[in-house]
């Protein structure tokens, strides 16, 4: 990929995540404050990843270059509507834009970030994901002050303002080439890895979704929850570097894969059953740090093997969504029969473990992982 390009993505990803990092963060407690109980805030989230896969179904001829800033954009307009409107109508924007981010956004960002770059993909996953942590620790809090001295609608209109940087930057990625995208074809590009993407995307949500609805529990200020996000990332992103870079060098992906897997799975579930706040605190540093491990490898080992990666890219998140979406409507039924939103994660941290063991007793010959 020529320099110029390069920097133009570099920038397009640190803008975006900046952006959805405010955004994102202070959406749950807006969610609280608006009056939503935890039934409809999971039924939100149920309804945020349903819509993205609807995008999806509908895409055919892209052009990765040109789509993106579409889909930067529309996030933008999503957050900003939601700040001036508020309530259902601003609701109704972040989920309908905002939908359109995954879609027109992430398959293409993927791409873009990983063409080029078959040497230490663990250590480029690495440093992908180590972005979106180290802006992920900034993120909360500077979206709790915002909300502590202008309030949620400022703090919302500023997220767009700032995808709207990342849209200006993602227009000088060039023109690109059209490629013909299908449902078929993307899962095709993934074969081998369905069921793995499904696993990790359904343990994912109970880092995504769950584990903040339960932190709201805790804190109903927003400084005081984005400085408890803050601090409970802050050793994930300096682990994944060295772990991944370690991976990189002696090729040893099964080893980092399976344990951290187990490690993110059992800490997951230990977190259903943290009550007091010391042990919160401890247990999300445990799941940050090991999520932190984790996630860099499996897309590093999908890297390892596929080589159409546009494809690819779009085919793991179709998956993914539909992981999330799976989890969503189960943790809404699980929440139903207990009243407690603890019995989802702790599916979410079995889902975990159910990873290392397809991947060790399943898939590990199959895929020729070392």
């Amino acid at each position: 990929m020529e320099k110029r390009k390069t920097n133009s993505l570099i920038w397009v990803f640190l803008f975006w995540s900046l952006g959805t990092a405010l955004g994102s963060s202070m959406l749950y407690p807006y969610l609280l404050e608006t009056g939503l109980s935890v039934l409809e805030l999971l039924v939100f989230f149920a309804i945020a990843f349903f819509v993205p896969s609807a995008f999806f179904l509908f895409t055919g001829k892209i052009n990765t270059e040109r789509i993106m800033p579409w889909g930067i954009l529309a996030t933008g307009l999503g957050y900003a509507l939601l700040g001036i409107f508020g309530g259902y109508a601003g609701l109704a924007a972040i989920l309908v834009l905002g939908g359109a981010c995954f879609a027109f956004f992430w398959p293409q960002m993927n791409a873009l970030w990983f063409e080029g770059r078959a040497k230490g993909n663990a250590f480029q996953s690495a440093i992908y994901y180590g972005i979106l942590v180290t802006i992920g620790i900034l993120g909360p809090v500077m979206g709790g002050l915002v909300v502590d001295c202008f309030g949620y609608p400022a703090v919302f209109v500023l997220a767009g303002a700032i995808l709207g940087i990342a849209g200006v930057f993602s227009g000088k990625l060039g023109k690109g080439k059209d490629l013909k995208v299908s449902v078929k074809n993307a899962l095709d590009a993934v074969s081998g890895f369905k069921t793995l993407l499904f696993l990790e995307s359904y343990a994912m949500f109970g880092f995504l979704v769950l584990i903040f609805i339960i932190t709201l529990e805790y804190f109903s200020d927003p400084l005081e929850y984005g400085a408890f996000l803050a601090a409970t990332a802050f050793i994930a992103i300096l682990l994944s570097l060295i772990f991944s870079k370690i991976s990189d060098e002696n090729k040893q992906r099964r080893m980092f894969i399976v344990l951290s897997s187990l490690g993110l799975g059992i800490s997951l579930a230990f977190a259903a059953f943290a009550s007091e706040l010391w042990a919160w605190f401890a247990v999300m540093v445990t799941v940050g740090f090991f999520k932190g491990v984790f996630s860099p490898f499996p897309l590093a080992i999908l890297l390892d093997k596929k080589k159409d990666l546009r494809a690819v890219m779009y085919g793991r998140e179709l998956v993914f969504n539909s992981g999330r979406i799976v989890a969503a409507v189960i943790s809404i039924g699980l929440y139903l029969l207990t009243g407690s939103v603890r019995s989802p994660l702790l599916v979410t941290g079995l889902c975990a473990i159910a990873f290392a063991v397809v991947f060790e007793f399943s898939k590990k010959k199959k895929l020729n992982i070392k």
